[in-house]
């Protein structure tokens, strides 16, 4: 198994290898595959415990975070999960797109998800202390979704305004290539 400076090491290469060869990727589509190639990293096989698969799926979302931010850092372009494949290395404006969209819509989809869990706590099943956590909490959870609501609703106006389609939030960036590219 890896270790962590391992891991460290191999999104470093895989950046390296990445941005010295870029137009052997076309439309910047990499493949899961191709990455853990470039890391010089392997899957493990079949034949691997439950604990060992587990600790190298961790391993494998950390080596995916690192190599990332080195990317947008040494690129200035965003490498999007296309799921299932691998990786959609955007373009400068769509990274724009892309935090304005998908991540928009994660953080009001994750602050509304807080609030429902606060909300759906039973207040009799909490001493005083944890009723006054519950409401601190509530209104902080509602001041972050209000707020995430809110900066959705202006970008969508925004996109409006300008007559850009408003991309599905959800869906990721698309192997094939389209038009645009």
């Amino acid at each position: 198994m890896y270790t962590s400076e391992q891991i460290k090491d191999a999104a470093v290469r895989a950046v390296d290898a990445i941005v010295k060869d870029m137009e052997s990727f076309p439309k910047g589509v990499i493949s899961n595959e191709e990455l853990l190639l470039l890391a010089g990293l392997q899957e493990p096989d079949d034949s691997c415990s439950v604990q060992e698969y587990k600790t190298w799926s961790g391993h494998y979302l950390s080596f995916r975070e690192r190599w990332r931010d080195l990317m947008l850092e040494r690129t200035g372009r965003y490498p999007a999960t296309v799921h299932g494949k691998g990786f959609r290395i955007l373009e400068p404006e769509q990274n724009i797109d892309y935090a304005d969209t998908h991540v928009l819509t994660k953080i009001k989809k994750t602050a509304q998800k807080g609030l429902k869990i606060i909300r759906g706590t039973r207040a009799s099943d909490l001493d005083d202390q944890g009723k006054r956590k519950r409401v601190a909490a509530e209104l902080r959870m509602s001041q972050v979704h209000n707020i995430a609501r809110s900066a959705h609703r202006q970008s969508l106006r925004e996109r409006k305004f300008r007559n850009e389609p408003s991309p599905a939030p959800q869906t990721p960036p698309s192997l094939t290539p389209t038009n645009q590219d």
